[in-house]
């Protein structure tokens, strides 16, 4: 290695400082899963939909209270409203979340429009019912109700068809009941649940909104807690978030503790100098930030994901480090700092090449994920790269006064002889035998498993909770939906109108728990118009409504100037109201993009997903979405798109090693990696997981160490204890690192960390079988 390579290196540095003090300023992370994945996986409608319905569902929670004497619990709920709603994070707490849907909105929308907005049952009654029938009930309904009969009521609704429509606006779950202080409660074994509803300011996902709900609820429920049998259930997002955020604290404190800790005290005890720490790590981190800045410079944005799994590629470049510690270590005295360089040089580049190239590889994928950890990996290799040939030389010029301790130089021969051994072992036939019957068998336990939720990790109480008032408590919002498209507001009604009759079908066969549609809050133009006539026919034409004037005691020209107004047609117009409706709480999403509508059918759990999605089979204008569905139909494309790309990368990396070892030279390099990759894969399935794309991803780490391991063998042979001491530490430390992630109760991180554990210990087993011939010498 030239003193001018050297140079350029350090310039090298030097700029990916100075790009980073102006790129990294405007850093902007991404955590939305679906950006992973090509946009033409939803279209924009989706996009709004699922945003809107997002927005409105992951804030909302629930909470059911109860003790031994549940009127304590009643008597303590205005005081625990209060505390709650004291917080900022909470925008709205209370029993009853429709009451935001004040009178003076929905008469703004509503008012003088009873004879257009009449529910099934109004009609029902006005089709079927006698009229004298019909006008006793309303007369003893205005009678006898406190406050029910005034000029408002006799001028808009003297009927109450318009209270009726609006009643069904915002309807309380059947096992709902109400006490005498219009407290909502629930009755679950035998015992009185008082419910609470809560609406958050912010995003559950947000810690600062985590932190402040939780000191609240705490705080609010602080002395009912004290009560003898106190209970509680709870539903929300921000309980799962939580629950999430306290079981990532618990590993960041024990698995990444202990993985700090002992990376530490295997540094200094190998090489006794606490500042090599320092240096060690300093290549990673600008590393993970050269890759953050020119992932940021291309894409605009960086995803948590590619920066999770492109930082974990990135911590590849410990190995450069830890062999130009071992190297300089093991020549004790007699280092020289450019020879060291020189002799270092070689296996680092070809380590450096062949690792970006099979990563870049997945730029061809058309992913953005990929593409990102594709850039954000190569990028911050070429930056570790830079800073150990560039600055090490400099730093580290000064040789040390001793060498390898004696105890570390027979423990490395005795794991050179091991190694030897066990290899030697491997081509016997019994052995061979028994690695195909492993391949095989694991092989015939072949599963994948792309289904989101099984990645998850879901508190068992929650979980719990949850069911148990889903199971007392119908009504609760799915995450599947129609998002209905048509090329006017008034055509987009008349879609979702026939879609109810539809959905009516299958509430009533208990193949769904509800639904909330458009056409509930609005009816479209010919509705109207047949809800007007039948008005004017039972209502008007009949003298019902003169008749029911005169028995409350309206003044005839009073009466007369009611008749007047009640001919006139005035009906909704779909394309302003539904603009008014779709801003009032609970509203169904409704919006206009390019000229086409849009609306949303949220639907109710429970749900027969394939009745519901035949609705849509034969109507373009349907579209039924199943985001978890989806997402696990992405993570399916993802994993097989992987498979192919890791295939793919391993292919690039053999013609880069034949170019300098010629074809069996570079089989012997890229086999011992290969070989704890198939392995590895065969130990997981053995102990029973399902392969996902997690799966995929942990063997593209195993690959990039796996090959330098084997370079590092090929080019110095078994007499060099410095590669066989950089091996092992590196080995050491990425089991810490990352194989300790095996320990995590996150399904998708276990699966990550299990095999990166077994991948990384077959191929430091295995990394001397690419010296090939050399083997048996």
């Amino acid at each position: 290695m030239s003193v001018m390579f050297s140079r350029a290196c350090r310039l090298v540095v030097v700029a990916i400082v100075l790009l980073a003090i102006w790129q990294l300023p405007r850093l902007t992370i991404d955590n939305n899963l679906l950006a992973l994945f090509p946009s033409n996986t939803q279209s924009e409608a989706q996009r709004i939909a699922e945003q809107s319905l997002s927005q409105k569902y992951e804030r909302q929670a629930l909470l059911l209270l109860t003790a031994e004497e549940p009127d304590d619990i009643r008597r303590a709920l205005p005081d625990i409203t209060a505390k709650l709603k004291s917080c900022r994070c909470i925008a709205w707490a209370g029993s009853d979340r429709s009451a935001d849907n004040n009178s003076a909105a929905l008469d703004a929308i509503y008012a003088g429009h009873a004879r257009e907005l009449l529910t099934a049952s109004d009609r029902e009654r006005l089709q079927n019912y006698p009229m004298p029938g019909i006008k006793r009930q309303r007369l003893r309904e205005l009678l006898t109700s406190p406050g029910a009969l005034n000029e408002q009521t006799l001028s808009q609704d003297p009927l109450g068809n318009l209270q009726n429509f609006l009643n069904t606006l915002a309807p309380l779950p059947e096992a709902l009941k109400i006490d005498g202080q219009g407290n909502p409660y629930l009755i679950i074994d035998d015992e009185r649940y008082y419910l609470l509803r809560l609406e958050l300011s912010a995003s559950p996902f947000a810690l600062n909104t985590q932190a402040e709900f939780s000191h609240a609820l705490a705080n609010a429920l602080a002395e009912v807690r004290l009560l003898p049998g106190f209970k509680q259930l709870q539903t929300g997002a921000i309980f799962y978030t939580l629950a999430g955020t306290e079981q990532a604290r618990r590993e960041v404190s024990t698995v990444g503790l202990g993985s700090a800790l002992g990376v530490t005290l295997l540094l200094l005890l190998v090489f006794r100098r606490a500042e090599l720490l320092l240096l060690a790590f300093a290549p990673i981190a600008l590393g993970v930030v050269a890759g953050l800045v020119f992932t940021q410079w291309i894409f605009g944005r960086v995803h948590v994901m590619a920066l999770v799994f492109g930082a974990a590629l990135v911590g590849v470049a410990i190995d450069y480090s830890l062999h130009f510690f071992a190297k300089r270590l093991d020549s004790g005295p007699h280092w020289q700092a450019r020879e060291g360089s020189r002799r270092l040089f070689v296996p680092l580049s070809l380590g450096l090449i062949s690792s970006c190239a099979g990563y870049l590889s997945f730029v061809a994928s058309g992913f953005p994920g990929f593409m990102q950890i594709a850039v954000l990996s190569s990028a911050g290799l070429v930056a570790a790269y830079a800073f150990v040939l560039g600055w090490y030389p400099l730093l580290l010029a000064r040789p040390q006064k001793h060498g390898l301790p004696r105890w570390l130089a027979i423990a490395i021969d005795a794991v050179i002889d091991v190694q030897f051994l066990l290899l030697r072992q491997v081509r016997k036939p019994v052995v061979i035998f028994g690695l195909f019957l492993l391949l095989g068998w694991g092989a015939l336990q072949w599963q994948v498993n792309d289904d989101i939720r099984s990645m998850q990790s879901i508190d068992p109480q929650l979980q719990n909770s949850e069911q148990t008032i889903r199971e007392h408590m119908a009504g609760q919002p799915a995450l599947q939906y129609f998002l209905l498209q048509a090329p006017d507001a008034d055509t987009l009604l008349r879609r979702s109108e026939a879609l109810q009759q539809k959905l009516d079908i299958l509430v009533r066969k208990q193949k769904l728990g509800g639904y909330h549609s458009l056409s509930q809050w609005l009816p479209s133009l010919t509705t109207q118009k047949a809800n007007a006539e039948l008005w004017q026919q039972r209502v008007l034409d009949s003298g019902l409504l003169a008749e029911l004037y005169g028995e409350l005691g309206v003044k005839p020209n009073q009466v007369e100037a009611y008749l007047r107004r009640w001919q006139q047609e005035r009906f909704l117009e779909p394309g302003k109201a539904l603009a008014a409706i779709s801003r009032l709480p609970g509203a169904p999403g409704y919006y206009v993009r390019d000229g086409k509508f849009y609306g949303v059918v949220q639907l109710l759990a429970p749900i027969d997903g394939e009745a519901l999605a035949g609705l849509a089979a034969k109507h373009s204008h349907r579209q039924w979405v199943d985001p978890v569905a989806r997402t696990s139909g992405l993570l399916q494309t993802y994993r097989e798109r992987a498979s192919v790309l890791l295939l793919v990368a391993y292919g690039i990396i053999f013609c880069v090693l034949s170019a300098r070892y010629g074809f069996k030279g570079a089989l012997a390099v890229i086999t011992p990696p290969a070989l704890a990759s198939a392995l590895a894969l065969a130990l997981v399935l053995t102990w029973g997981q399902a392969i996902s794309v997690f799966h995929i991803m942990a063997l593209l780490l195993v690959l990039g160490i796996g090959v330098d391991y084997s370079l590092f063998w090929r080019e110095s042979g078994r007499q060099s204890r410095a590669t066989v001491l950089a091996i092992g530490l590196s080995a050491c430390t990425t089991v810490l690192s990352f194989g300790l992630l095996s320990l995590s109760s996150t399904a998708a991180i276990h699966s990550f960390g299990a095999v990166v554990l077994s991948g990384i210990l077959l191929v430091f087993v295995l990394a001397p079988l690419a010296l090939g011939r050399g083997l048996s010498e």
